[in-house]
Parts: C-alpha cells; sequence; structure tokens
C-alpha cells in the first residue's frame, strides 16, 4: 500500500530509496496517522465494553503513536530544506530532534499509563469479555505487524532512524497487545485480577521504548561514529586505487540521512606527480560519494619509500607495539639531524585507553631511546576507534 500511493505521487514505479526518501517518509508518516487514529478508536471500543484497564493502557499507546508519527512527518518536511546561509550543511538533523521529541511524548504517554494502572492494581475491578473485544484485538495485532515491517522495510531502504525506531516501537506493541489479550482472559476465567498488573507492564514497555528512542536520536545529535562495515568498505575503496598505500585520520560528520561528509588522509609516495595525485584524488572522492554516498575530502600524506625509511618505520612500528599492542602509528617523517634522527610521528590510541596523554608519550619516548638513543621523538597522540 505505501509503495503504491508514494508510486502514485512520484508518477513513476520506484522502490523506496535515497533519492525518493521525503516521499516516502511523507506516506508513510500519514499512514501511521491514520492506522494508528483507527487502532485508538477501535480499542477504546473494546476498553469501553469491557472496562479493561489494560486494553485502555494500549489504546493510548496508539494515540500517542499517532501522535509520534505526526512529529515525524514535520521532521521529514523540515529536514527537507535544502541549505541557506545560518545552515550551510541543510536541515538534515531536523529530523533527529523529531525523533527525540517523539520519544519524549513516548515516556510521557508511559509513565501516564502507569499511574492508571497503578489505579487498576490498588482498587481491581471485574471485566467482562465478549468475542467482539477478542476480535479487536487480534486484529489490532495484525495491524500493528503490518507496521513494524513496512516501517522496517522503508526505514532501512531510506536510512530513516525515525522509521526504524517506529518498527521498534510497534514491534513492541504486538508483544503489548498479546499481552493485553492473555490478561483480560486470565482475569475473566480466574480468580487473578491481572488486568491491572498487565496494564502496568505495558506502561514499563512503553516507557523501555521510548528512553531506548531517546538514546539513539541523542546519539546521532552528538555525533554518532559510523559502523565498522562503513569503514571497511570505505578503506577497501581507497587502497583499491593503485598509488595509494594507506589511509587514516578518518573523520566521519553527520548532517543527516541525505548529507554526510567524510576527510581522511591518503598516504602516497613522496615521488609522485603532484598532478596524477590530484587526479587521483578526484577519482577517489567521486567513487566514494557514488557508492557510499558521502561527501569526501582527501588529504594526501607523502611518505618516503625508500628501504632505509622502512626500516626506521618497522623498528619504530615494533616498539611501539611493544608498550601497548593497541597502539599504531601513522604520519611519521624522519629528519636527519646533526645529533642524530628526529621522528615526527602520530600513535593511534583507543578511545577506552585511561592513561593521560603525556604519561603515554612519556613512555613511548622511552621506548624510541631504548631502540636507538641518538633518535628523538616528536609524537603527537591521536585517540580514536583503532
Amino acid at each position: 500500500m505505501i509503495r503504491l500511493i508514494a508510486n502514485r505521487i512520484l508518477k513513476e514505479k520506484s522502490k523506496p530509496s535515497l533519492s525518493n526518501r521525503h516521499v516516502y517518509g511523507l506516506v508513510s508518516s500519514c499512514v501511521g496517522i491514520a492506522l494508528n487514529i483507527i487502532l485508538f478508536i477501535i480499542k477504546l471500543t473494546a476498553a469501553l465494553l469491557s472496562g479493561s484497564a489494560s486494553i485502555i493502557a494500549d489504546a493510548v499507546n496508539n494515540i500517542s503513536d499517532a501522535a509520534s508519527s505526526v512529529i515525524t512527518l514535520f521532521g521529514f518536511k523540515f529536514a527537507k530544506q535544502g541549505a541557506d546561509t545560518e545552515h550551510p550543511y541543510g536541515h538534515g538533523r531536523i529530523e533527529y530532534v523529531a525523533g527525540f521529541l517523539v520519544s519524549l511524548l513516548i515516556i510521557v504517554m508511559g509513565f501516564e499509563t502507569g499511574k492508571h494502572a497503578l489505579k487498576r492494581i490498588i482498587t481491581p475491578a471485574e471485566i467482562s469479555l465478549d468475542y467482539i473485544t477478542i476480535i479487536i484485538l487480534c486484529v489490532s495485532l495484525f495491524i500493528k505487524l503490518y507496521m513494524y515491517l513496512y516501517n522496517k522495510r522503508i526505514g532501512k531502504a531510506i536510512n530513516s532512524a525515525s522509521m526504524i525506531a517506529t518498527a521498534q516501537d510497534s514491534i513492541s506493541d504486538v508483544v503489548a497487545t498479546s499481552g493485553v489479550l492473555a490478561a483480560i482472559l486470565l482475569t475473566r476465567f480466574t480468580s487473578l485480577y491481572a488486568d491491572g498488573i498487565c496494564a502496568a507492564i505495558v506502561s514499563i514497555f512503553i516507557i523501555y521504548t521510548g528512553f531506548t528512542s531517546a538514546r539513539q536520536s541523542v546519539a546521532l545529535l552528538i555525533g554518532k561514529a559510523p559502523s565498522k562495515d562503513f569503514i571497511k568498505e570505505l578503506e577497501s575503496i581507497v587502497l583499491s586505487h593503485k598509488g595509494v598505500s594507506g589511509l587514516h585520520d578518518i573523520s566521519y560528520h553527520d548532517y543527516g540521512p541525505e548529507r554526510k561528509m567524510v576527510s581522511l588522509h591518503a598516504e602516497m609516495s613522496s615521488e609522485y606527480d603532484i598532478n596524477a595525485a590530484h587526479d587521483l584524488i578526484d577519482i577517489i572522492e567521486r567513487e566514494l560519494l557514488e557508492r557510499l554516498g558521502v561527501e569526501a575530502v582527501v588529504h594526501i600524506d607523502p611518505v618516503r619509500c625508500d628501504s632505509y625509511f622502512e626500516e626506521v618505520k618497522e623498528s619504530l612500528s615494533a616498539a611501539v607495539r611493544g608498550v601497548n599492542e593497541n597502539y599504531s602509528i601513522h604520519d611519521l617523517r624522519v629528519l636527519r639531524t646533526p645529533d642524530g634522527l628526529t621522528l615526527y610521528f602520530d600513535t593511534s590510541v583507543p578511545f577506552e585507553e585511561r592513561a593521560a596523554d603525556k604519561d603515554i608519550k612519556a613512555q613511548l619516548t622511552k621506548a624510541v631511546k631504548q631502540l636507538d638513543p641518538t633518535y628523538h621523538a616528536v609524537i603527537t597522540i591521536d585517540r580514536r576507534d583503532v
């Protein structure tokens, strides 16, 4: 259904992708609003017929989902705005802000539902059960399962964190509604008053989903690291070009699903023709845009390729690994002086390393002196995921 409506708007047969993500996002949000309002109405009807607090909690959850879809809808609309003088990288992060607002709304609804459930636990009440209520809950299960499937599929296709979060919320709703159905059956046919307890469990589900979604949105707003698979593919693309011997200092910037930027240092022989090197870098940047969808800026790091330099580099790398096997070096420059060799190099250190930079430098300096007393080290500590 989503694809049919989107294709009518696009006036062509098209699968969900980054090129048409705006249309698919808007259509999916509108369908989500409509379905959640329908679910709210039919569940509220079931709650009034049965007097079940857990069904009321489930219905409230659906109206909060509808409100979430409204926020997501506006998020897609405003995120589509292009760059301007105040926002030179566009408005794509508005989608992440929308996701965070959705999360806050979910959490508030969860707490309100929990308060109602607590009252029902303290003062249990009889509930009535008929086939209409059971049918309504079963239909809502299938609708939410459908919403989970389309949100997950389209969310991955158009790289939408808010839609993937909506999919997670939908599958949580499937579990919650299943619990509600089980609870009212237990309450109706046994002496156990499980209705209020189930309503409390549903509220916990809602709150947990809200906090999980908020954490993901905040991570994107702060600046989340790219996946290891992304880094591996990026390295594979850059190193596949003859003339590039290595790369380091990869920086990743996310300005929204449709604008991601990468900068990196590519190691090339110092004897490489500068014009040829410039042409090669242009080719690499275009390939990264086409294959990974990122705007890339590649900096050339000239490296010596003679046997003496390689010997110094190999022995220095071994000495650094001797200090810590998780350390590595890059950007090595060797300068001859009357007193010996001055080694300029960066040392990549994992983020989880607790030692202070000055202490790490002291250890590395000592290791370099042990390698050769005439060596002088000028070290830069580079903390990153190594």
